[in-house]
């Protein structure tokens, strides 16, 4: 048998840091609900809705139970903290949570139901232990390496996304089951603090870390000739047919991302970066042959008093052109009017391979870009701003003209190849034997304990290559590769192989290839750089 085991599990008793009494003390209706959240979305599969019939037979009834480990509160909640009986410890909630399903637990069924319930005392409240050291309840996060793009849900409608950092404190969220983007926002990365990623139990999601950026939330694929096709048919919770969207995956090289995907047939990649020293974000794209003409919408503002139209980037004043233009020599923009000027406005411009391309903007207030057929493999950049004023605009144009002048362009297809590693570090482990003689014996392998990126080691699966190495994933997100793995378990070597992936709980080796089962997928991993 085989275990593996955290060097930190084995730790000397902290200091007292919860201030019982005063958590009791300040109970009231806003705790009391907090309680019933946690309550009703937890608790409830086991200790039952109405304190008297508990859905879990061999779970206690708190209304008219008996409680074996106490019914006072601090006992209750020790309960939760360290685990009696057939439950395990509840640290995943703050001791502050802990208490509030405390006091709702004693209002809603122990109150009213159980005989030994009692009111909390004077004498009570002094004899509960003291505070031995300060415990803020707004703790800094010490922020997690996942490495530059994370999969994910975000909020709680949208299963499954793979979010960019584009640099410069901005991100990109693409929704994977359709390729349309899903939010882009600056000011940080993801909220990750109600997740797995920082909480034992983290039945929260990911949320935007930032501020959303106004104007450029629109970035939608058309489908049947169509950028609001018909939904009526997809998958609740699943891609779209593949005919319309197939998601390949996607490469890391360096800190850049590449999208592998098909639109309509269509083979695309897509890397989306934030221009320097500028606020602008670029995609890149590589477009296969085009068998039918393909629309993306890019942008959009809400319909109204509307200042729209198209400017050429040599521009040094504001005037837009009222007609639909060639993208090659055009910036297409929406703008609101501040003053009889332009106010508010997000804007888009093309760089690159652009004859043929062209843009438009429906009578939803979107702008969009048209790909004509063709035979051709095409390569462009879209560049979209969000920004204030007629300044702001032509700072954009001037940018435009700077790419232009430039005149280059990343070749993602060189970019499908790997890098240099991302982590070419390697923590090293003693593990332990277990008893030679035993029927039974249990050798242990230690998991590092300083590991690059912040790493949270909880490990959900592992597997062997042919060559005894075995590979390990947590849920977090990671991939490792350990080494030495022999008869004296003496120097065993960790290196970290992925980041990133959604809640791998399985894992196998299957010709030497790494297949790791996801939440929102079954991922197949390539070793580009050894």
């Amino acid at each position: 048998m085989l275990t593996l085991l955290n060097a930190a599990q084995a730790k000397e008793a902290k200091p007292n840091t919860v201030d019982h009494a005063g958590l009791m003390q300040a109970w009231d209706e806003a705790s009391l609900k907090r309680g019933q959240t946690i309550y009703n979305n937890l608790c409830v599969n086991c200790h039952g809705a109405d304190g008297r019939t508990p859905s879990l037979p061999v779970a206690r009834a708190f209304g008219t139970g008996e409680l074996k480990f106490g019914t006072d509160p601090y006992s209750m909640f020790r309960t939760l903290t360290d685990g009696s009986g057939l439950m395990g410890p509840q640290t995943w909630m703050t001791p502050r949570e802990r208490y509030d399903v405390i006091h709702y637990i004693r209002e809603q069924f122990m109150k009213p139901l159980h005989p030994d319930f009692k009111t909390l005392s004077p004498g009570y409240l002094a004899g509960l232990p003291k505070a031995e050291a300060a415990a803020p309840e707004a703790v800094d996060i010490k922020q997690r390496d996942f490495g530059p793009a994370l999969a994910s849900q975000l909020g709680r409608d949208i299963p499954s996304v793979l979010s960019v950092r584009l640099g410069g404190e901005h991100t990109i969220s693409y929704n994977l089951h359709s390729m349309d983007q899903a939010s882009v926002w600056r000011g940080g990365f993801l909220d990750l603090k109600q997740t797995q990623h920082f909480r034992e139990r983290g039945e929260g999601v990911a949320l935007p870390g930032g501020e959303l950026i106004p104007g450029l939330q629109m970035w939608r694929w058309a489908h049947a000739n169509k950028l609001d096709y018909p939904t009526g048919k997809l998958l609740p919770r699943g891609p779209m047919p593949a005919k319309w969207m197939e998601y390949r995956g996607h490469y890391l090289h360096d800190d850049s991302v590449v999208l592998s995907y098909t639109i309509n047939g269509t083979e695309i990649l897509e890397s989306p970066a934030k221009a320097g020293g500028f606020g602008a974000i670029v995609h890149s794209l590589q477009v296969g042959a085009v068998k039918k003409p393909l629309q993306l919408a890019v942008a959009q503002l809400p319909a109204g008093d509307n200042k729209n139209g198209f400017l050429n980037p040599d521009a040094t004043t504001v005037q837009l052109d009222g007609s639909a233009s060639s993208a090659a020599d055009r910036i297409v923009v929406l703008g609101t009017r501040k003053e009889g000027n332009l106010g508010h406005f997000a804007a888009a411009a093309i760089h690159g391979q652009a004859n043929g391309l062209t843009w438009s903007i429906d009578d939803k207030n979107r702008a969009v870009l048209t790909i004509p057929a063709g035979n051709e493999t095409r390569q462009f950049q879209v560049v979209r701003h969000s920004g204030n004023s007629a300044t702001e605009l032509l700072s954009l144009a001037g940018y435009v003209r700077l790419l232009n002048l430039k005149n280059t362009m990343p070749d993602l297809a060189k970019q499908l190849t790997g890098s240099k590693p991302r982590w070419p570090s390697v923590a090293t482990t003693k593990g332990a034997l277990g008893q030679a003689d035993a029927a039974y014996t249990l050798d242990t392998l230690t998991l590092p304990s300083d590991t690059p990126g912040n790493v949270w080691f909880r490990t959900t699966a592992l597997a062997f290559f042919p060559d005894g190495r075995m590979v390990v994933c947590t849920h977090g997100g990671d991939v490792w590769i350990v080494s030495g793995i022999d008869a004296g378990l003496a120097k065993l070597q960790w290196r970290r192989f992925a980041a990133g992936l959604y809640e791998p709980f399985g894992l196998q080796v299957i010709d030497n290839k790494i297949y790791v089962t996801c939440k929102d997928r079954l991922t197949r991993l390539h070793d580009m750089n050894n």
